[in-house]
């Protein structure tokens, strides 16, 4: 596959992952509609959310894989997650520019957080406090994450008018 297609290949992942925010979106949406007692903090429901936010996280995740691997980022195996999300910060002069805001990572680094929390810990009673926290991150990230994604899929596309 030459550049130009392995460029086209990556913003339609791009493409993808903002297609899966807005779904995620509808979703979450959707949700609070039906939830007549989220705020009460009734376990199922902050289960739900705590799925929602995990899958967003992962799915974000997978967004910045194709990325890194497209740049063929060299990623520390031992923190490879973490490193990843550093990664998307910083401009590789003359190779790639930066994927996300500082704003962005800080945001993220807790959705990173929080997957690892769930995944690890099997809980079942989730701290209301901390889920309308993130309830509130996820709000604020969503937009602009599609957003800095879009200008990221503008920059793939100057790429490949000059490969």
């Amino acid at each position: 596959m030459n550049e130009v297609d392995r460029l086209a290949e990556l913003e339609g992942y791009l493409y993808k992952f903002i297609e899966h925010c807005e779904r995620i979106s509808t979703f979450y949406d959707d949700f609070c509609k039906d939830a007549d007692d989220l705020k009460k903090g009734k376990s199922y429901d902050l289960i739900v959310l705590a799925d929602i936010f995990t899958d967003f996280y992962t799915f974000t995740e997978t967004a910045f894989v194709r990325i890194s691997k497209y740049f063929e980022n060299n990623l520390d195996r031992e923190r490879w997650h973490s490193h990843l999300l550093e990664k998307m910060v910083i401009d590789v002069p003359g190779i790639r520019k930066r994927v996300i805001s500082d704003h962005s990572y800080s945001m993220l680094l807790e959705f990173m957080k929080f997957r690892h929390f769930r995944r690890y810990y099997f809980e079942f009673e989730y701290d209301r406090d901390r889920m309308t926290y993130l309830e509130k991150k996820f709000m604020e990230l969503l937009p602009l994450l599609k957003i800095e994604i879009q200008e990221y899929i503008l920059f793939c596309k100057d790429l490949q008018s000059r490969v």
